[in-house]
């Protein structure tokens, strides 16, 4: 599972969403969808695109259960093995 906090870039928010690549630069101009400018070109985190969504809680929840998950296999390495 992916963390919250990678990014994304405009392409992979398009493929994402199934939009052009147009249509996700259009999103994330506008200002509907947070993004961060590096080396020139915006990065959208998973965070904000689950935010964009209506998704943000339930992948969140996710993300924690997984957290929780790897912290107590790798607290007990037999349950990792099973």
């Amino acid at each position: 599972m992916n963390s919250p906090e990678s990014t994304l870039s405009s392409r992979e928010v398009a493929t994402t969403l199934g939009v052009t690549l147009r249509q996700a630069q259009r999103e994330i101009a506008a200002g509907r969808m947070a993004s961060v400018q590096r080396a020139g070109s915006a990065r959208v985190t998973r965070l904000a695109l689950w935010r964009y969504l209506g998704i943000e809680t339930e992948m969140m929840r996710l993300w924690l259960d997984h957290l929780d998950r790897r912290a107590g296999s790798e607290a007990d390495p037999a349950k990792s093995k099973a």
